[in-house]
């Protein structure tokens, strides 16, 4: 069972959780019943109501705003009964009532709509995103969400496009790129770090433990859900701390070598029943959370898991009474009045359990039987072992130079290919996290015809050209401080300012342009001289904040993400050969440094960005 789930929190009609404004709120809250109004305020005071009850008791809640969505209907207030159709749909979602969650969210969507309220239409979009994804459809379900995304970026919502990010995460499978998965979680990450939010840091926590334990990287996936959990705790959230408790215990199952296709992976009892019970123990807790909550989806998913812990931990009979409450569960939300097909899964598993009992008998026969050749073939094999144990002895501490040698090489080659600061990362904690910097410096360059050069030269003179002209760029940067990011065929692309940004400024980053420049214009004088291809280049630069940080799991790779590197390759493909073409933002940076020599171009169309203000740079004669 390698898929652990992501967890995404609803949006709901308030800001607040009924955990965190306490029961003193609600106190308060009841008080003022027997004053309601039969306007606006009477409507908003019932939802407030309705919305501390929402994740403690989900009947109370819906009937309060059940209430309010009358009264709004009796008093024209538009708003107050598209909040309710919302609230209402939320808290239907939560205890498995999928079909009329539906209606009533659309109900809402098109309230929000006819009020021009942008922001909870988003939010209508991703609840419904999440809606689909329950019920396993993945295509609507992310239709759903990018729509959300698409007013999300609109606005410029940090916490909207948290969730959204999220949401677009948890429609991928087990078996899709998890790679795509950790992008949107890192998406998300980012997004919640421009706030200060803890819940939204508990979340990206969460999130990031579901992806690498997706991957199989149990160990980082328990730091980051336990990392959740006690943020959760601290809140007082038990209605979403019942998600990651029973993530947790799923991954321990997953460490038991539990497999669902009925295969074995090879871990030794000890450790089997040690994380077999680890899990019954974290899915137990996670159940009563749930249970106080009504969370019936949740219900579901975490009886199979403890079914399944149990049987690992070959407690039958518990086992059984685990999967009986995962049917009837399912059964209730999914395909209700199917008795037939219970006790027909009941028995199926009551024979599967017996058949069990009687492999297990007849092992232990077998066992006994062979116990007795065991004892001798130990002596045999004990004789064998000491005789051995010298020589050994000897091959190890000869095999130990070899290992240190080769780590040496490892860590070397992995120092070669990405910076020192993530390399160490890497090496210390087995992962690397990814960043945010605010100022960065892109560089790109490209040769002009070399698609025309290409075609008159031997693929082995076009690589070693390629080489030539790329170590020598190589040489340049590694001197002032920048990192190289990656080729692309005949493009060059480094950047200043990271992973340290000390290490360079965006003066650096001209200057080492114009060293690529003069490279470049002395190599082709030097082929044009014994009648050879030569190579002509594009250089383009700008500067603003970037993510980076690892992509992928094997044949590591350190990259850049950003529209900041959208607008460098901009101001490449804008250039001219032979030129240093930067952005009015890097102008900004460097325009008062002396020896550079700067030509305004005016506004010019850059590709996907309008008109942009540009400027060639060189040094000053």
């Amino acid at each position: 069972m390698k898929h652990i789930l992501l967890t995404v929190l609803l949006f709901a009609p308030f800001c607040g959780h009924a955990q965190l404004q306490g029961q003193a709120r609600l106190d308060s809250l009841l008080k003022e019943l027997p004053k309601l109004t039969a306007d606006s305020n009477g409507v908003m005071l019932l939802l407030k109501i309705g919305g501390l009850y929402q994740s403690t008791n989900p009947d109370r809640c819906m009937s309060y705003t059940r209430k309010a969505m009358a009264l709004g209907e009796q008093v024209a207030f538009p708003k107050g009964v598209a909040l309710a159709h919302n609230m209402l749909a939320l808290a239907q979602m939560g205890t498995g009532k999928y079909p009329a969650a539906y209606d009533n969210f659309l109900k809402a969507l098109k309230g929000f709509e006819s009020l021009g309220d942008s922001r909870r239409v988003a939010t209508t979009y991703g609840n419904i995103g999440i809606l689909f994804s329950y019920q396993g459809e993945t295509k609507k379900a992310r239709d759903q969400q990018h729509k959300a995304e698409q007013i999300g970026l609109e606005l410029d919502d940090s916490d909207l496009l948290s969730v959204t990010y999220l949401g677009l995460a948890a429609t991928y499978g087990p078996d899709d790129d998890q790679r795509v998965v950790l992008d949107y979680v890192q998406k998300a990450a980012f997004q919640a770090q421009r706030g200060s939010d803890s819940l939204r840091i508990s979340e990206m926590l969460a999130n990031l433990g579901a992806v690498h334990a997706n991957l199989e990287e149990f160990d980082t996936a328990l730091y980051y859900q336990e990392r959740a959990l006690r943020i959760r705790r601290e809140l007082g959230m038990e209605e979403s701390t019942s998600s990651i408790l029973a993530n947790i215990g799923k991954i321990h199952l997953n460490m038991s070598g539990y497999r669902v296709d009925g295969g074995k992976n090879e871990v030794p009892r000890s450790k089997r029943l040690e994380h077999a019970q680890q899990a019954i123990r974290y899915l137990k807790e996670a159940i009563m959370y749930a249970e106080r909550h009504h969370l019936t989806g949740a219900l579901i998913d975490q009886n199979l898991a403890l079914s399944r812990a149990y049987e690992v931990h070959e407690d039958d009979a518990l086992a059984l009474d685990a999967h009986k409450r995962f049917v009837v569960l399912n059964d209730s939300v999914y395909n209700a009045d199917n008795a037939k097909l219970i006790s027909d899964l009941e028995t199926k598993r009551m024979v599967e359990l017996k058949e069990k009992d009687i492999e297990i008998a007849r092992l232990e026969v077998e066992k006994k039987r062979n116990e007795r050749w065991f004892f001798i073939a130990g002596i045999v094999l004990l004789l064998g072992i000491m005789g051995s144990l010298f020589r050994s002895f000897r091959k190890q501490r000869q095999a130990n130079v070899v290992i240190t040698k080769e780590k040496k090489r490892s860590e070397d080659l992995l120092l070669n290919i990405l910076p020192a600061e993530v390399a160490e990362e890497l090496m210390d904690s087995g992962t690397a996290v990814a960043k945010h910097f605010e100022q960065a410096t892109i560089l790109f360059t490209d040769f002009k015809g070399f698609t025309q050069a290409s075609e008159t030269m031997t693929p082995q003179d076009l690589v070693a050209e390629l080489n030539t002209c790329f170590a020598a760029f190589d040489h340049i940067i590694t001197a002032r401080g920048i990192e190289k990011i990656k080729t692309i065929g005949d493009a060059y692309m480094c950047v200043g300012g990271l992973p340290d940004p000390q290490s360079s400024s965006p003066v650096s980053v001209i200057h080492a342009a114009l060293e690529m420049q003069a490279f470049m214009t002395s190599r082709k004088a030097e082929r044009d001289a014994q009648g050879l291809p030569a190579f002509e280049m594009r250089v383009g630069i700008h500067t603003g904040p970037v993510v980076a940080g690892i992509v992928g799991v094997k044949k590591f790779q350190y990259d850049i993400w950003g529209d900041t590197v959208n607008t460098a390759s901009r101001m490449e493909s804008s250039g001219e050969v032979g030129q240093v073409n930067i952005s009015e933002t890097t102008y900004g940076h460097v325009k008062n440094e002396p020896g550079l020599m700067f030509t305004p171009r005016g506004k010019v169309q850059a590709k996907g960005k309008g008109e942009m203000e540009m400027y060639f740079v060189s040094h000053a004669s």
